[in-house]
């Protein structure tokens, strides 16, 4: 959960590096680990995303051997430049099929290969899937995105103004609870989500920022949407997701984290210089912020099934991409935010398309998961180490598909 402001991004066979530009607050609280990082929004900016409804049916068939030649050399020279000690990496299209490869390793002495079924956290990827769910409850009447969270945290007079939408697009304006100490006194040991949300607001009981004005990645604001779903559902948000999505997919191997399921999965990560680390972080800590363990294959198959609206209506995932709020701004891409899911707009002549999805990380994996809107084509990709940016990777093997369509 530590980590990551969306989004730093490498772009294009250039790959210059593009690093979003952020206003800081001027803090005088001293858990706060660091400063905020703050984006102001121009309301004239916003982008509603139109996009047909995907194919409902999904045929994972191998892809054919020209391309399965030309996207290993491109993943193969990413391997060889990066060196991450392990990775995996997905990409399905429709018409042209399915292609997967691993590189490396998923322990320190290299014994165990990484595979296409190792099982690694994608991290803050899993607010697509918290998102969805809320969308589900707003859809059954059950909550409201105009709703104020005051209602289910009254002890915090200074929400009154936040939204479950603002929460949902992060402008909220409540500081995001890894930049509070409290919220490592012990790494690995668990902490509910009720106590990372009191940490966090008595180690910054106040907003940033009035609720609508400023973009600020807070992954307080969707374990609050977690905490909100249960108490709104009368259900815990692993039922949700596991009736929402892992049983009507059928996925083998994906799993919601919790206190008490600790699912089986790659545990060893590798810092940016390759150092090991173990269990360095409770799985289930992040909570509806971050907490879901899948496989690239799998999480293509929950964006996907989104997308064509198998485990949610046309109308339903249209709002998630509805009025979203521009965050970075170049010669080269645009980057929107919306409820939980974020679109990259390349502006490149001859390259224009739009990457729908999200990035993640947790504990120094690193993770990514979009969808190319031009070429309708889905990547996913996983690391269990820190790395610069997986970006070139996905930009790589998706402008293949753009090039032979």
């Amino acid at each position: 959960m530590k980590q990551f402001l969306f989004p730093s991004l490498i772009l294009l066979s250039s790959y210059i590096l593009i690093v979003s530009c952020a206003s800081t607050a001027n803090t005088s609280y001293p858990n706060i680990i660091s400063e905020p990082e703050i984006i102001p929004l121009n309301p004239s900016e916003t982008l509603t995303l139109q996009i047909q409804p995907l194919n409902n049916t999904l045929t994972f068939q191998d892809i054919d051997p020209s391309a399965d030649d030309s996207l290993s050399r491109i993943f193969t020279e990413y391997y060889q430049n990066q060196k991450p000690n392990g990775i995996t990496c997905t990409v399905y299209s429709p018409t042209k099929g399915i292609w997967e490869k691993q590189y490396g390793f998923c322990d320190a002495n290299k014994a165990i290969p990484v595979t296409c079924n190792t099982k690694m956290p994608i991290g803050i990827i899993s607010k697509i899937f918290t998102a969805m769910i809320v969308a589900s409850l707003v859809q059954e009447g059950r909550l409201s995105y105009s709703d104020t969270v005051d209602k289910w945290f009254p002890e915090y007079d200074f929400l009154k103004k936040v939204t479950i939408d603002h929460l949902l697009r992060h402008t909220s304006g409540i500081i995001t609870s890894e930049l509070v100490l409290s919220n490592y006194q012990k790494n690995n040991e668990y902490i509910s989500d009720v106590d990372i949300v009191k940490n966090t607001m008595e180690a910054y009981p106040s907003l940033l920022f009035e609720p609508g004005k400023y973009y600020h990645y807070s992954n307080t604001g969707y374990i609050m949407l977690g905490i909100i779903s249960e108490k709104v559902s009368g259900k815990k948000m692993s039922d949700l997701f596991n009736e929402e999505i892992i049983i009507p997919l059928d996925l083998k191997s994906t799993a919601y984290s919790t206190i008490f399921l600790q699912p089986d999965f790659s545990n060893i990560s590798f810092n940016s210089e390759g150092i090991p680390y173990i269990n360095t972080e409770n799985p289930a800590n992040p909570h509806a912020a971050g907490c879901i363990v899948s496989t690239p294959n799998d999480s293509i198959k929950m964006l996907a099934a989104i997308l064509n609206g198998t485990i949610m209506k046309k109308i339903d995932y249209l709002c998630l991409l509805d009025d979203m709020n521009k965050i970075y701004s170049s010669l080269i891409c645009d980057v929107y935010y919306g409820r939980g899911i974020s679109l990259i707009k390349i502006k490149v002549p001859g390259k224009e398309a739009n990457y729908i999805g999200h990035k993640g990380g947790f504990s120094y994996f690193s993770s990514l998961l979009f969808y190319n809107q031009n070429n309708n084509t889905f990547c996913s990709i996983v690391s269990n180490q820190s790395v610069q940016s997986l970006d070139p990777l996905m930009f790589g093997l998706l402008e293949y598909f753009q090039k032979n369509k």
